[in-house]
C-alpha cells in the first residue's frame, strides 16, 4: 500500500496547481445552475498485489449524472451519481503443486457494477466561451456483483483444473475524487463538458473464494458530456 502513496501525493499537488490556475482575478460572477450527463472511460493502469495475491480491475465505459451550482468563482458545489462495469480478477500462486495436494483455488473472476455518489467543491474561471474548472470531493462506491467463477487445481483431482460458481458479496468503500475540465457554451443554456477525473478508493472484496488485496487503487476517468443551464 505504501507504493501507492507517492502517486496520491502527486495527484494532490496537481489539483492544487489546477485550483490556482482557475482562481479568478476579477469581480464575482453571477450564480449558475446546470445539470449534465457524461460518458467516461474507467481506466485502471496497474494491478494491485498484496501478500502474493494479485487483483486486477477491468477497464470499462460508464455514465455520470451531475447537478452543479456555482455561486461565484471560488464557491461552487455539485452532486454526482455514476456507474460502470467493475469486473475484478483475483489470482494467487498455487502453494502446493504435488500429487497429494488438496484441490485449492488459485484464481477467481467476478462480474460487477460499481455505483458511486459524491459531493464535490468546484472552483471556476471564465475564459471567453470556455468555463474552466477544478474540483475535489468525496463520496462512496458501492460494488454490486452479479456472478463469479473460481478456478481450482490439484494433481490428485480429476480433472486437475476445475471451475465452479464463486460465492460473491457486495462491498462499499469511501472514495476521494479530484479533477479538472472545461465547459464550452453552445448557446445560453446548452453546452459541452470535457473533464478528467481521478478516483481513489480501496480495492473491493467481492468473493470469499480468494481474499481481496484491500489496497489503495486509483481509477482515471476521461469524460465527455453535455450540460443544460437553468
Amino acid at each position: 500500500m505504501s507504493a501507492k502513496l507517492p502517486r496520491v501525493k502527486l495527484s494532490g499537488k496537481f489539483l492544487i496547481v489546477a485550483l490556482c490556475l482557475v482562481t479568478p482575478f476579477s469581480a464575482a460572477r453571477a450564480a449558475e445552475t446546470d445539470a449534465a450527463v457524461s460518458v467516461y472511460g474507467s481506466l485502471n493502469t496497474t494491478s494491485n498485489t498484496s501478500s502474493g495475491l494479485t487483483q486486477i480491475p477491468a477497464n470499462s465505459i460508464g455514465g455520470m449524472l451531475e447537478f452543479r451550482h456555482i455561486i461565484r468563482s471560488m464557491v461552487g458545489f455539485e452532486g454526482t451519481y455514476s456507474f460502470n462495469p467493475a469486473n475484478q480478477e483475483y489470482s494467487y500462486p498455487v502453494a502446493c503443486a504435488g500429487a497429494s495436494c488438496p484441490l485449492a483455488p488459485y484464481a477467481a473472476g467476478v462480474s460487477a457494477v460499481a455505483h458511486e455518489i459524491t459531493g464535490d467543491w468546484v472552483v471556476t474561471r471564465k475564459i471567453k466561451m470556455l468555463n474552466a474548472f477544478a474540483l475535489a470531493g468525496a463520496g462512496i462506491i458501492f460494488n454490486q456483483p452479479s456472478k463469479g467463477i473460481v478456478y481450482s487445481y490439484s494433481l490428485s483431482a480429476t480433472p486437475a483444473f476445475q471451475s465452479a460458481p464463486a460465492p460473491t458479496s457486495s462491498a462499499s468503500s469511501p472514495a476521494f475524487v479530484y479533477g479538472i475540465g472545461a465547459d464550452w457554451a453552445l448557446s445560453k443554456r446548452l453546452g459541452l463538458r470535457f473533464q478528467y477525473r481521478g478516483n481513489i478508493h480501496k480495492s473491493p472484496a467481492l468473493t470469499t473464494a480468494l481474499s481481496s488485496t484491500q489496497v489503495e487503487s486509483t481509477t482515471y476517468e476521461p469524460m465527455f458530456g453535455a450540460f443544460y443551464r437553468f
